[in-house]
């Protein structure tokens, strides 16, 4: 049964670990931000207290306060979708930048979104695709896949196949089944890589795996377009890689 917060006793792990039975509650009053952060994450999620995205809040914005960076992206969602405050894209944009700017990707990639979409700031896509370098650069596939789609469509930015299929290759590598698919239809079509349909045939067997339903379409177009010499080894390349 949860507690009451009022009436709360820690017996989390991390009071043993802090070797203070009050922890993270004493810290917090005392002003430690990471206790802070904790306390407010306890209350956002309803752990071992009454759910309270207000108490979350104002956790959040007294680590936020003193520079802790998780709490400020915490907090900025708390305010982009007006949980526990009023709904605010201006300050969650803030705060959101001032979590970015010490270099959190997910911080980084909201701002961008903010960005390319407007909200809380002035839309600037170039603004957008600069946070989501930042983000992408960290290896957030997000960022990654929202970039190479600012490439390929030219919304705001120069058409470049180049940098999407680098973009998108890059989230293909870390698993994306979107990113593989991507990266496959490139290959066949000779979008930003020399056309070679083994290797779409190979990108697209690891999206399909991946759950990615367009990929299982596309590996039947494949199918029919490869010879089977083509076919023999790009099965058999999929299965070594």
């Amino acid at each position: 049964m949860r507690r009451p917060a009022a009436a709360l006793i820690c017996v989390s792990l991390l009071a043993l670990l802090a070797g203070c039975s009050g922890y993270p509650w004493t810290a917090a009053e005392r002003g430690d931000p990471e206790a802070q952060y904790v306390l407010g994450k306890m209350f956002e999620q309803g752990d071992e207290v009454e759910q309270s995205f207000a108490e979350a809040a104002a956790w959040y914005r007294r680590s936020a306060e003193q520079g802790h960076v998780e709490a400020q992206f915490s907090l900025a969602m708390l305010c982009l979708h007006g949980r526990g405050v009023p709904r605010d894209p201006a300050e969650a944009a803030n705060w959101l930048r001032q979590s970015a700017e010490k270099g959190l990707p997910k911080a980084a990639h909201n701002l961008g979104l903010a960005y390319e979409l407007g909200e809380g700031v002035k839309r600037d896509v170039v603004e957008a695709a600069r946070w989501y370098e930042q983000a992408a650069a960290q290896d957030f596939v997000d960022s990654q896949l929202n970039l190479a789609r600012l490439h390929t469509n030219g919304d705001g930015l120069p058409v470049n196949q180049d940098e999407a299929a680098r973009w998108f290759s890059r989230a293909a590598k870390l698993g994306d089944p979107e990113a593989q698919f991507r990266v496959s239809l490139a290959y066949a079509g000779g979008l930003g890589h020399r056309p070679n349909l083994v290797k779409a045939y190979v990108w697209c067997e690891r999206s399909a795996a991946g759950g990615f339903e367009q990929a299982r379409q596309f590996r039947e177009e494949l199918n029919r377009r490869m010879t089977a010499e083509q076919l023999a080894e790009a099965k058999q390349l999929a299965t070594e890689e």
